[in-house]
């Protein structure tokens, strides 16, 4: 691949997709706006996708949504008149509770409040210079694979999605994909099914957390209690057994007293 120029690239990158989302109607997506960047800059959409992981360490889709959500507060705040839930569903979001959570996410404040105190929600359209480094990076787009780039850009896409679309930990959706690939089943597919399985397990009335079950079978009598036993060996509640907890119980009296 050719040499960039980071800051042209970057700058780039940063018009192309604030004009494809614009003030008024949205007439592009997010395809739209990767060949109006591959077009000025003449990169092919790869290495630009690969250029803005390694340079920011997040995807262009996540940022293309972060500005749309900022685009969105702009309508917010110059048409009091509008609903919230008009404006979500013109940026693209299928109801106000989805569209107000990922606006929470991304500025720590829900629309409404957003709408009544503007200067809380601060520009969110990132400047090439914040990430640049003193000491050369360790690893640059030429020293990659293909595979390994593709690998790079999928990871965080899977984590993106497993965490705003299903509410799982990013180290939950890279296991979820990882296992998905040994399967051989197509990741989305995989995520969609360990969600509905979820949403079965706890909607059956007879459900307890696993915290809870294993706190039943230990003999522990509450959650602070857990917390602390938990806490005294440094472990996760799942690590615990019944040689555990009778050692703590028999040690409570003198562990009060330290």
């Amino acid at each position: 691949m050719a040499q960039m120029n980071g800051k042209y690239l970057f700058d780039t990158i940063m018009d192309c997709v604030d004009s494809n989302i614009g003030e008024g109607e949205i007439t592009s997506s997010r395809k739209s706006a990767l060949h109006a960047i591959a077009k000025a800059t003449t990169y092919g959409i790869k290495d630009i996708k690969t250029f803005f992981l390694l340079t920011t360490g997040n995807t262009l889709e996540w940022y293309y949504r972060q500005r749309i959500l900022f685009h969105a507060f702009g309508q917010i705040k110059k048409y009091p008149e509008r609903s919230i839930g008009a404006i979500a569903n013109f940026y693209g979001y299928a109801d106000s509770a989805s569209f107000n959570h990922a606006f929470k996410q991304a500025f720590s404040v829900t629309p409404t409040k957003a709408r009544a105190n503007p200067e809380l929600v601060k520009d969110n359209r990132l400047v090439y210079g914040d990430f640049q480094q003193t000491t050369p990076p360790k690893q640059t787009i030429d020293d990659l694979s293909e595979k390994e780039i593709m690998q790079m850009i999928d990871l965080h896409e899977y984590e993106e999605r497993g965490t705003e679309e299903y509410g799982f930990s990013p180290t939950l959706s890279r296991e979820i994909a990882a296992l998905a690939d040994k399967l051989g089943v197509p990741v989305y597919m995989f995520m969609d099914s360990c969600f509905d399985l979820v949403v079965d397990v706890q909607s059956d009335p007879d459900y307890l957390p696993p915290e809870v079950e294993t706190a039943i079978d230990l003999g522990i009598s509450s959650s602070s209690e857990l917390e602390q036993i938990c806490q005294y060996y440094d472990c996760k509640y799942f690590e615990l057994n019944s040689f555990m907890v009778d050692y703590y119980h028999q040690n409570a009296e003198k562990l009060d007293d330290e």
